[in-house]
């Protein structure tokens, strides 16, 4: 059996959640003999495991140009992606509610919510988020914490004594005994407005909003190009957290550390190439991206043993007996010795603690002040220079 598969993709770089169709062509070739053409298709959809893993569930219905040979088919299956996007730089930033808004920036990370409200739900649609929103389940204004206000006079319909007629605050929301003032003309009496001088918004207190991103010029950075609150009402088209004009990639997901754009790992280690000691070779985080060829805990570069297991006190090479000298360069590996014996033990034959290099009398217990040589009588004379060795005399006797 041979086919040939098109498949079509939804939401295949935003979500964890990855659906799909697919239809095609193909033949079967039974015993050698019998040829038939069949036409599979279905749909199913890829669950993300992981960066480039997928736990899949397809179903599938082939009709075939014979009898007796149509079917339905339900699988289960994983699959790895072992190779990558076309531009590496394009891969999603994390988005864990798979709302199209990176977790960075997403005041509802866990929640599938709207740009226009930081990330997060907003059941009523009234761009007053549910976790702000005094009526989440009533369109309202931002000026009345989302609750409606139905003569759009700042004072929300159940706070308001007189909810189909315009008032003020000071008379519960009926209208005042005497005209109210409203300099701009725009439906928010001066004493309310917070740009009284100019026509605006009655959901941002009377202040304009010249991008219509729901933030007021006054409050919004860049107030001809519409943005999010998160960032301060500027652009941020790579989602990354810095506005377009401070991102020198401005396209491309990066990091503040970079001027907004991709960090480089030359090689592939999770140590970006800026702090990699060694950007061109494979390593270990812990070794700053240098790699340990025997695991002992000293980067190859530093390491006069790199192949060899060794402790940092002799830079990475092996001293099994620990006297200090390392094995290659001891001619007693295996025996605690001294450098000056070229890693060797030294000899005292006679046991008095003076090695018998430095012993006059190598196979006699001596004193070490007497160079190894007994003084029987004690006088602080080797008996070899004591003419009355059982006797204690001066020295000049």
């Amino acid at each position: 059996m041979l086919d040939g598969i098109a498949q079509v993709q939804f939401n295949r770089f935003e979500g964890n959640v990855i659906p799909y169709v697919f239809a095609g062509g193909g033949f079967v070739i039974e015993q050698f003999q019998d040829f038939h053409l069949q036409v599979p298709a279905g749909l199913g959809v890829n669950i993300r495991a992981g960066n480039n893993s997928f736990i899949s569930v397809q179903a599938e219905y082939r009709k075939a140009f014979v009898a007796d040979r149509d079917g339905l088919a339900v699988g289960f299956g994983w699959w790895f992606k072992l190779g990558t996007y076309d531009n590496l730089d394009e891969w999603p930033l994390d988005d864990r509610d798979a709302d199209g808004i990176a977790d960075s920036q997403d005041l509802c990370p866990d929640e599938f919510g709207e740009a226009a409200t930081g990330g997060c739900p907003d059941l009523d649609g009234d761009l007053v988020a549910d976790k702000d929103d005094l009526c989440p389940e009533e369109p309202g204004t931002r000026q009345t914490n989302g609750c409606p206000d139905t003569d759009k006079d700042g004072i929300a319909d159940h706070d308001d004594a007189c909810p189909d007629e315009a008032g003020i605050a000071a008379n519960n929301g009926c209208p005042a005994t005497e005209p109210v003032a409203d300099t701009d003309g725009d439906g928010v009496e001066d004493e309310q407005d917070e740009c009284p001088d100019t026509f605006g918004k009655v959901d941002l207190n009377g202040c304009p909003d010249t991008d219509d991103d729901g933030i007021a010029d006054k409050d919004d950075l860049c107030p001809d190009e519409a943005g999010l609150l998160s960032t301060g009402g500027c652009p941020d088209s790579d989602g990354d957290g810095m506005i377009d004009r401070d991102d020198a990639c401005p396209d491309q997901p990066g990091i503040a550390a970079n001027n907004g754009c991709p960090v480089t790992d030359t090689d592939g280690d999770g140590v970006e190439d800026a702090q990699d000691e060694c950007p061109d070779a494979f390593g270990k985080v812990d070794l700053n991206g240098c790699p340990d060829t025997d695991d002992d805990g000293i980067a190859d570069k530093d390491d006069l043993c790199p192949d060899e297991a060794g402790p940092l006190s002799t830079s990475g090479c092996p001293d099994r007996d620990g006297d200090g000298m390392i094995d290659r360069d001891d001619a007693c590996p295996d025996q605690p010795g001294i450098a000056a014996n070229n890693g060797c033990p030294v000899t005292d034959t006679d046991g008095d603690g003076v090695e018998d290099e430095q012993d006059e009398c190598p196979d006699t217990f001596g004193k070490a002040e007497l160079n190894g040589c007994p003084d029987t009588d004690d006088d602080g004379i080797a008996d070899k220079d004591d003419l009355c060795p059982d006797e204690a005399g001066p020295l000049s006797t």
